[in-house]
């Protein structure tokens, strides 16, 4: 954004690029920088070249957004402070693999994505349809993963999700 910014995007139409960054960031979770980056809009708004009435229409949608985004954060809240919360090796029916649409051809791949050869580029791939914003296009299960030693008193060591006291994880003990 401050790249955009500093390398001349016009800064009447600052909104639609904070409005961008709001849908991606609440697509994928991230709540708290999805409300900051309508926050953002609101601010920019007043340098857009919109009639007043477009402004009034823009800023009920953005404080619809953010009456939207403030309930998932409570519900994001209430979640983060369950104790011990997680979830092991027995839960794996709503892991990110287990939505993940594959590619027949190149597993790693969404289904949604095509490989390609071209001489000048190489190996690439594109799109072979629309892809909803906050979809994972590609996908591998580590080979390996390693806790780092900060963490080793607040995370499990087999699954690596937080957990709030010093016994082990109820679900990776067994």
């Amino acid at each position: 954004t401050t790249m955009a910014l500093s390398s001349g995007y016009p800064k009447h139409l600052s909104y639609k690029m904070y409005q961008r960054l709001a849908k991606c960031a609440s697509q994928v979770g991230m709540v708290k920088d999805a409300k900051k980056y309508h926050e953002d809009v609101l601010l920019s708004i007043e340098l857009s070249n919109m009639s007043k009435e477009q402004k009034k229409l823009l800023l009920l949608e953005i404080s619809v957004e953010i009456s939207l985004l403030e309930k998932k954060d409570q519900f994001q809240e209430a979640d983060s402070n369950s104790l011990n919360k997680c979830k092991g090796n027995k839960n794996k029916s709503n892991t990110i693999i287990d939505r993940f649409e594959k590619n027949p051809n190149f597993p790693a791949f969404h289904r949604s994505v095509s490989i390609k050869y071209d001489t000048k580029r190489g190996r690439y791939g594109i799109a072979s349809e629309n892809i909803k914003c906050g979809t994972y296009i590609v996908y591998e299960e580590p080979i390996v993963s390693y806790l780092f030693s900060q963490h080793s008193l607040t995370h499990c060591m087999t699954c690596l999700e937080p957990v709030e006291s010093l016994i082990p994880c109820f679900q990776c003990s067994r």
